[in-house]
């Protein structure tokens, strides 16, 4: 869709990327998809296209399409992104992606699905 929109013209906003991405996020493992998706979102602001500037409701959504996916390095994957948002919000004063309650339960309930003891504290 999202290239279709391009095709004919429409540059995709940052809502038609989180609409893509939450779509996605519903799937199961769709954690890979997701993340690309939001790398690419990443690699568009980086190139100067501030309206696709990705928002925390982006970074959120890929945290919990890797909490709804089976393998089992998706909690580390889960926990990577939430590294990657605090490390842009102290280190490039990005202040509004700093992580919020809700980001890190994402995280939790990602470590809670795989089921695995060695979760950090």
């Amino acid at each position: 869709l999202l290239e279709q929109m391009t095709t004919h013209g429409i540059s995709p906003t940052q809502e038609s990327f989180n609409a893509v991405l939450e779509a996605w996020s519903h799937n199961r493992n769709s954690g890979g998809k997701v993340q690309a998706m939001l790398e690419r979102l990443e690699t568009r602001h980086a190139q100067g296209q501030d309206a696709v500037r990705p928002d925390k409701i982006a970074y959120l959504l890929a945290i919990r399409a890797w909490g709804n996916t089976q393998l089992a390095r998706a909690p580390e994957k889960a926990q990577s992104i939430l590294r990657r948002m605090q490390s842009m919000g102290l280190v490039a004063g990005q202040s509004d992606l700093t992580p919020c309650v809700v980001i890190y339960s994402a995280v939790i309930d990602a470590w809670s699905k795989s089921r695995r003891g060695e979760a950090p504290d």
